[in-house]
């Protein structure tokens, strides 16, 4: 998104930085909500580990 809209627009480089900046958190943000339940609960066999 950042690198190849620059090459058309670079008035606006700043803000394709921190839109490209913005979906990256909420991309990690989606990520962990759906993987960080199956890391802390436990397994679903009851073996440790």
């Amino acid at each position: 998104m950042r690198a190849g809209r620059s090459l058309f627009d670079p008035a606006g480089y700043h803000i394709w930085l921190m839109a490209g900046g913005v979906s990256w958190i909420l991309a990690f943000g989606l990520f962990i909500w759906v993987h960080a339940p199956m890391l802390v609960r436990a397994r679903p066999d009851g073996r440790p580990g």
